[in-house]
């Protein structure tokens, strides 16, 4: 919601607005072109309109030489970027480019426009190709007619979308989690990040109008130097809690999250993992479909009864400040911890106060919050500040945060999963797998306006505005299976089963049900929307940061209840 009140301002602008999504939405209908798109396939989109990118010239060759590891030389005999001390005794871990003015391997940085972008090269017996060509030789792969056979998008409308897109300058790609949604997810986002950076439409750090929020992590993630912890991803554990590795894990302590309702497999957590553990303790404002499976609620208060910081509407930063004290028994989960860490002999990390705890984070020393403390938000929204204008060439030595200070469309380390690339992959439960031949609809969760997650799915108000859960259904699905609209059905596959009722809607594409996610279990006749889902671990993801939950990437068959 935050981000359609500027997409609308520059509508009204002249900017023309497309959506791409299995879904007609509230945002589709404001759109001046609506794509409807297979799910899980917008990688295949990307890499179509990329390639009709290529063939029409409109790649910004001096972004991708500059900013990119487009010419970074890559070793065919092992995908690792050549690098100095690879042929040099004493070299440096420089990357090496091909420059075309000396027609020899030099440092990267020691070239400009002269560093090749395509071509094979040969350095001290080793067969080297830039990054860029090797990008080019997968687009090559993807032209529109396949990408429209992957989609289900015509091969036109990719053409028209990918000139529009590559003649625009500044063009603006606006993502958020339902694509990373899926088992595949992580290729998805690198697609469509590389069809930006190809074309030069992504800001380069430093330069002017760049807007960066530095907060002061560091000061919570390890406040103590000589003290370090793990850190494990939700779906790690899982098997950590079943296996005991690669250690056991006998407690959970839940804050802020709904952990059955907003994870994968609810049933597996609950008939599983639960049962596993010594101790489940939930921090909670209701007896939600968490709380019910903990040895211990504590109650927390309502955001009325406490301080925090509130990241947006972009650009702003807001102050949440405390209305009155917390209630009854209640209180926030500052004060929980801070008398949890006395007992546990952490005591002196946690005796800020919530404000106190706000000016921390604000306190990075970084310009995009300078003049921004919990002082001045008492007194309204903080702006980020923006990065300045600064020369031109000033403003090409901008850097991003990876280890090459370069866009990374190309990733050494999945060289052995065969992901270096942004290529496309089916999604693991397809509507075109064997699998469908049982379970033959695509499942989705689209966000619902009427709630946060599962957060105020027990309003009374707003469930006088949305009283129940519905399965949206493509009318041709429907009919093919006897349901008529407001019937009661069943969802199922061999994870779980729910029970709700159908909603027919042509602005579904067909092969596809949608159930909003966030209702909590006693709303459905029987389950939850999270019991059809899985838990399956992309490797690829864990291998780069942690895995992603593949709520978007199901295979369910409907009936009538």
């Amino acid at each position: 919601p935050f981000l359609m009140r500027p997409i609308l301002d520059y509508k009204q602008q002249g900017v023309r607005l497309v959506v791409v999504d299995p879904v007609f939405t509230g945002t589709a209908s404001k759109a001046d072109e609506y794509v409807q798109i297979r799910p899980g396939t917008d990688a295949a989109l990307a890499l179509g309109m990329m390639n009709v990118i290529m063939q029409e010239g409109l790649q910004d060759e001096d972004f991708v030489r500059a900013h990119t590891v487009g010419p970074f030389l890559v070793r065919s005999c092992n995908g690792r970027f050549l690098r100095e001390r690879d042929f040099s005794a004493g070299g440096a871990g420089r990357y090496m480019v091909w420059d075309a003015a000396s027609n020899s391997a030099r440092p990267g940085e020691e070239t400009g426009a002269s560093a090749a972008l395509t071509g094979t090269y040969h350095v001290e017996g080793m067969e080297c190709k830039p990054a860029f060509q090797l990008l080019t030789e997968l687009i090559a792969e993807y032209p529109p007619e396949k990408a429209s056979e992957i989609t289900n998008v015509p091969a036109e409308t990719i053409r028209r979308l990918a000139v529009a897109y590559g003649t625009s300058k500044p063009a603006n790609i606006y993502t958020n989690n339902g694509l990373g949604r899926h088992y595949h997810g992580d290729l998805t986002f690198r697609a469509i990040c590389t069809l930006a950076a190809i074309t030069g439409n992504i800001t380069v750090p430093g330069a002017g109008g760049h807007r960066r929020l530095v907060l002061n992590w560091g000061a919570f993630l390890q406040p103590d130097p000589e003290r370090s912890y793990s850190r494990m991803g939700i779906l790690n554990t899982y098997p950590s809690i079943l296996t005991e590795k690669p250690y056991p894990l006998k407690a959970l302590w839940f804050s802020f999250t709904n952990f059955v309702n907003q994870c994968a497999d609810s049933y597996k957590i609950i008939n599983e993992l639960f049962p596993k553990l010594e101790l489940i303790v939930d921090t909670a404002l209701f007896m939600n479909d968490t709380a019910k499976y903990a040895d211990i609620v504590l109650p927390v208060c309502t955001f009325l009864e406490f301080s925090d910081m509130v990241g947006g509407p972009s650009p702003y930063l807001q102050l949440q400040q405390k209305v009155i004290e917390p209630l009854y028994e209640s209180r926030s989960d500052v004060s929980i911890l801070r008398d949890l860490s006395k007992r546990l002999g952490f005591g002196e990390y946690f005796e800020k106060t919530e404000e106190e705890f706000v000016d921390l984070l604000l306190d990075s020393g970084h310009a995009s919050v300078e003049g921004i403390d919990v002082a001045s938000l008492r007194e309204g929204p903080g702006r980020i500040n923006l990065t300045p204008s600064a020369p031109a060439e000033q403003s090409a030595q901008g850097k991003f945060r990876t280890a090459s200070g370069k866009v990374e469309f190309y990733v050494e380390k999945l060289k052995t999963l065969g992901e270096e690339l942004p290529l496309y992959r089916e999604p693991l439960e397809s509507g075109r797998s064997e699998k469908a031949e049982k379970y033959p609809l695509v499942y989705v969760q689209v966000h619902s306006r009427f709630r946060h997650h599962s957060s105020f799915a027990n309003i009374p108000a707003l469930l006088e505005i949305n009283p129940e859960p519905v399965m949206d259904i493509h009318p041709d699905d429907a009919a093919s299976r006897s349901i008529t609209d407001g019937d009661a059905v069943a969802v199922y596959n061999d994870r779980g089963r729910i029970k709700l009722k159908a909603k027919l809607n042509a602005g579904i594409q067909p092969g596809v049900v949608n159930i909003s996610q966030g209702w909590w279990f006693e709303q459905f006749g029987e389950g939850g929307h999270n019991t059809l889902s899985h838990d399956t671990i992309n490797p690829a993801q864990d291998a780069i940061y942690e895995p992603n939950m593949a709520f978007n990437d199901v295979l369910v068959e409907v009936e009538k209840a």
